[in-house]
């Protein structure tokens, strides 16, 4: 799984752009996920038709579990913490709100990923 890079944050843009390289010419599917909190930050309209081109979207259904799940691995860039939120309801509600976004769109409590089938 690899981060879309819509915050174009150069460790995501790294991974993202090694991994389609050492794939070209090869048969292999890519995931990718919007990277957070860029998909918070960033209005879709600035970034989605540009890095999901040829990306089919998955709609994820996020259960309360995967949800806190999804704290505790963003909790894990401790070195990122305090440049990107005041605390951890700031996170939950950054998270509620991209799930309340796409919720909207696609029913229930989501997040989209991506992938490139070939």
């Amino acid at each position: 799984m690899l981060p879309l890079s819509i915050g174009n944050h150069i460790d995501h843009l790294l991974v993202r752009n090694s991994v389609e390289a050492l794939r070209d010419g090869r048969n292999i599917n890519l995931g990718y996920y919007e990277d957070f909190p860029y998909v918070y930050v960033n209005k879709e309209s600035t970034w989605v038709s540009k890095l999901t081109s040829g990306l089919t979207p998955q709609v994820i259904e996020v259960s309360p579990k995967e949800s806190a799940k999804r704290l505790a691995a963003i909790n894990c860039y401790r070195s990122q913490l305090d440049m990107l939120w005041e605390d951890n309801s700031d996170k939950i509600s950054q998270m509620n709100s991209v799930y309340e976004r796409y919720g909207k769109k696609y029913g229930g409590k989501v997040v989209r990923l991506w992938e490139r089938i070939v």
